[in-house]
């Protein structure tokens, strides 16, 4: 089914621009690590922030999958809050993940584009994340603590400008759940030594290709014939193909056997997560908050991947915050956002949160102290720099509107309670709805500060560009 056819500024020093070549598989000290408990030592608890890329919340037994693909996960959801309604602001790494570490939506930071060609052109049109924001490593470095970073995906990079206030960023290449727990596990003596620390870390898994991941494949699957024909495999437009007409001809074994490789991918980085965990008794009783950067897409729309629509399949991300030492409230539904990731971290440990965000702090309700008041969220997908095939989408209560061109003029609407799949455009059923929405998407568009962010600097080598081919990023 295709709904539309076929397809804060900071007070520093301004205009930064240490961009050295993007994406270099290595590891890469910013700065010195703090070795010690000094006399300006934070009070706060650490705090340690897991993305999963490419991560379903509806694929995680602790938001009602029937699999089991998460145990610890939902281990840490027990003791944590759990939204039940949390979306990126866009549908891709980049941008999502630039507005995570800023909490500003994508227009406001500027990192909006990013395609890859040819080994030649190496990465097309990426912006970096500017130096002129406040990120947020660099407000947990001011505060006194000692931050770290560990990225499995290089969109994600020093050398993209996710580096700014992190004393150690190491960057991988596409690795695995394994490799990102070696990478992990080199910095546990800093970690010790640092009197507190923030640590992000970026898995890679699920994200295609997807592997068959044992023991979890063969619980999940029956029909090995099926899933060894994608088990590794690059998403190209062969076997896009194969898929899409799989679900014209009502053969569902291809879907299947998609569907049982991408939860055998979280149940094994679930695992990882749990030795990681075990490895390192300092990281259980830290501020913990799981999210993932987008969703993906299995045959949802007739789609397989992300970054070409604003559909629920990609843009609903799981987000589970736990205090230090446990105590969340549980089960929330309000509607919150990937942007409110930022100010939530900061309040989790007591440091001042600055002006100028979009994002609100979730602390009051993570704690069970306060209550949210009903806000819509809003999320935007220009990676082309085409701004007929641009989208935008808003959601306030039940309602969805999903946008698409250079006007908006191709609207659909969404009763997201009755038709959570978004099957059914109502707009002719529900005009006014539908009117009023548009007029808020508009406002809140035309109210958001716009930024030009700095081109990453081009150029891959030829290793790089073959592992660009093999995950679909190079053209």
């Amino acid at each position: 089914m295709r709904l539309f056819g076929h397809r804060l500024r900071r007070d520093k020093i301004m205009g930064r621009r240490l961009l050295i070549p993007v994406f270099l598989a290595v590891t890469l000290l910013v700065a010195p690590a703090s070795c010690g408990r000094g006399p300006d030592e934070p009070d706060g608890p650490n705090v340690v922030l897991v993305v999963i890329d490419a991560l379903r919340p509806d694929h995680l037994s602790c938001y009602g999958y029937e699999r089991k693909t998460s145990p610890f996960i939902d281990s840490i959801a027990e003791r944590a809050c759990t939204f039940r309604n949390a979306y990126a602001v866009c549908s891709w790494t980049a941008p999502s993940m630039a507005s995570l570490f800023t909490s500003l939506y994508p227009r406001s930071h500027g990192v909006l584009h990013g395609w890859a060609r040819s080994e030649e052109q190496g990465v097309v049109d990426q912006e970096a994340l500017s130096s002129s924001f406040l990120t947020l490593g660099e407000a947990f470095k001011q505060a006194g603590y000692s931050t770290f970073a560990v990225s499995a995906n290089p969109h994600v990079s020093v050398e993209t400008g996710f580096g700014q206030g992190f004393d150690k960023y190491t960057t991988l290449w596409f690795t695995d759940a394994a490799a990102m727990n070696d990478a992990v596990l080199g910095l546990q003596e800093d970690l010790e030594r640092a009197g507190r620390f923030f640590l992000v870390l970026f898995y890679f898994d699920p994200h295609p290709p997807h592997y068959a991941r044992e023991p979890w494949i063969n619980e999940y699957s029956n029909d090995p014939e099926s899933y060894r024909q994608f088990a590794g495999a690059r998403l190209n437009r062969q076997i896009r193909g194969e898929l899409q007409r799989s679900v014209a001809t009502g053969n569902p074994r291809p879907g299947q056997a998609l569907v049982d490789l991408y939860d055998s991918e979280i149940a094994y980085c679930d695992r990882h997560l749990r030795v990681l965990f075990d490895s390192m008794p300092l990281l259980k009783e830290s501020v913990v908050a799981i999210v993932s950067d987008h969703g993906h897409e299995l045959l949802d729309h007739d789609r397989v991947g992300h970054g070409h629509t604003l559909y629920e399949e990609v843009v609903r991300i799981p987000l589970i915050v736990k205090p230090a030492g446990g105590g969340g409230r549980g089960s929330v539904d309000a509607l919150v956002s990937n942007i409110d990731v930022y100010p939530t971290l900061l309040a989790a440990a007591g440091i001042e949160i600055p002006g100028g965000m979009a994002g609100r702090n979730l602390m009051p309700v993570i704690t069970g102290e306060g209550a949210l008041e009903p806000r819509p969220v809003y999320m935007e997908l220009d990676r082309s720099g085409d701004r007929d095939r641009a989208w935008r989408a808003y959601r306030h209560g039940q309602w969805k509107l999903v946008c698409r061109g250079a006007d908006l003029r191709e609207r659909v609407l969404f009763d997201l309670l009755s038709d959570p799949d978004e099957q059914a455009n109502v707009i002719a059923q529900h005009f006014e709805v539908g009117n009023r929405m548009y007029r808020d998407l508009v406002e809140q568009t035309a109210d958001l500060p716009v930024f030009a962010a700095p081109p990453v600097p081009r150029g891959v080598t030829e290793d790089q560009a073959r592992k660009l081919r093999s995950l679909g990023y190079l053209r």
